[in-house]
């Protein structure tokens, strides 16, 4: 019987998060556009899928190479607030705005931030 190995990355998680992070700042690699009131936010597909059910669900059904997914009665800066929350897992936000935010998320089913409990406020 052959002996299993297993092979660990320790660095795995925050080599995610690095990369993620640069893709955001960069936009290298970007396939999807979020639209909405007057702005366009650049981003990735597999990175939004990941985060969302919602947006899963819309990049399936849509073929289009580069897709352009306009967010209806989402205020730009939610909409920036959210990128940087999914590419970065953590974000700053004033209280004034936190509730509003929160239900954006909640709407768009983000991972970590519309499970009843899930999210951490600090």
């Amino acid at each position: 019987m052959a002996d299993n190995y297993n092979l660990y990355a320790k660095q795995f998680e925050s080599n995610i998060r690095k990369t993620w992070k640069e893709l955001h700042e960069d936009k290298d690699f970007s396939d999807v556009t979020l639209a909405c009131e007057s702005k366009q936010i650049l981003a990735h597909k597999i990175i939004l899928s990941s985060a969302s059910p919602i947006f899963k669900n819309i990049l399936k059904l849509n073929t289009n190479k580069h897709p352009i997914i306009y967010l209806n009665g989402v205020k730009c800066r939610y909409l920036e607030y959210l990128v940087t929350f999914i590419y970065e897992g953590e974000l700053n936000i004033v209280e004034a705005e936190l509730l509003n935010f929160l239900e954006v998320a909640k709407d768009l089913k983000i991972k970590g931030l519309s499970e009843e409990n899930e999210h951490s406020i600090n």
